[in-house]
Parts: C-alpha cells; sequence; structure tokens
C-alpha cells in the first residue's frame, strides 16, 4: 500500500468492490488480520502471472529485448563497489535481463586487473593448444 500511495481504507474499498463485481469472498477478515481464501489465493496467481505477463509486453514494446546482452565483467574495490555498484546492481540486471555480470571486488584495485589479464592468458593459453592438436 506504501510504494502505491494508498492508504488502507481505500485499499479495503477497493478489495470490497472487487469481491462484490466477483461475487465470491477473496478474504476471511478477522481481528487477527486477513487471510486468503482459496478463490482469492487462486485470482492472486493469475492476477500476479496478468501483471507479470503484461510487464514483460512492456519491456518488448521499448524495445528491451534488443537491449544488453553477453557479459559484462566489473572490476572495483570494496568500498566502491558497496558504494556505487552494488546499490545499482539489482535494479540495472532486472532492466537488462539478457546481460550476465561478474563481479571482480577486492580490496586493492590493481588486483583485480592483474587476475583477469593473468585468466585471459592462460584462456588464450588454452585456446592456442586446443587449435593445434589434431
Amino acid at each position: 500500500m506504501r510504494r502505491l500511495n494508498l492508504g488502507q481504507p481505500a485499499v479495503s474499498k477497493t478489495i470490497a468492490q472487487l469481491e462484490e463485481r466477483l461475487g465470491v469472498r477473496l478474504l476471511l477478515r478477522s481481528t487477527r488480520g486477513l487471510t486468503p481464501t482459496e478463490a482469492g489465493m487462486a485470482y492472486y496467481e493469475r492476477a500476479k502471472r496478468a501483471i507479470e505477463e503484461a510487464h514483460e509486453a512492456d519491456l518488448a514494446a521499448r524495445g528491451a529485448g534488443s537491449g544488453l546482452h553477453g557479459t559484462l565483467r566489473i572490476c572495483a574495490a570494496v568500498t566502491f563497489a558497496r558504494l556505487h555498484v552494488l546499490p545499482f546492481l539489482e535494479l540495472f540486471l532486472e532492466a537488462n535481463p539478457e546481460l550476465d555480470v561478474d563481479i571482480y571486488i577486492d580490496v586493492q584495485f590493481g588486483v583485480c586487473f592483474e587476475e583477469q589479464s593473468q585468466e585471459r592468458q592462460h584462456m588464450q593459453a588454452r585456446e592456442g593448444h586446443r587449435r593445434t592438436d589434431p
């Protein structure tokens, strides 16, 4: 309710109107709180899928399918990553579902590049070895 900027009375009224329109109880109300009925759970699951499908349709219409893809490698010092990378990573990945991210976090920033360089040389050596094999 808070994310939607709606108060509890507005939500209660909307649910009551929905129950009236459907002709079925979606929630059982008690002094201890609310419990979804079987019909309420079934309605929720289907509505959730419909909302997810609508979200995917929005993304496809905006060209999200032609967005970033492949692997993004991030190398950062611990403090920098904590302040400037990690807080935004989940939202970034949601916006770019075709993108894989490899994160190298180290106390010393330069160490990441040394490790990557050594890893790249090792991979190139292995690929070169494979090419020469019959």
